[in-house]
């Protein structure tokens, strides 16, 4: 039941952020952050936190192998 909820979640808030204002989404996202806001409002911290630290992991690998 529990998954079924948090899909329902995902979902309202997906449909919700096609209908929001636009100047109030652009004032609420900023350019400095990995994810688009949809993502943030549809992940727990834990999941937010495990997948920011793999990007974070892949970019360096990146800057590691163009240093080389």
């Amino acid at each position: 039941m529990r998954r079924i909820k948090k899909w329902i979640k995902k979902i309202k808030v997906r449909s919700d952020s096609g209908t929001r204002n636009p100047k109030s989404y652009v004032l609420e996202h900023s350019a400095w952050r990995l994810f688009p806001l949809s993502f943030y409002q549809t992940h727990t911290q834990a999941e937010i936190k495990r997948i920011t630290q793999a990007a974070i992991e892949k970019i360096r690998s990146l800057i590691d192998d163009l240093e080389q």
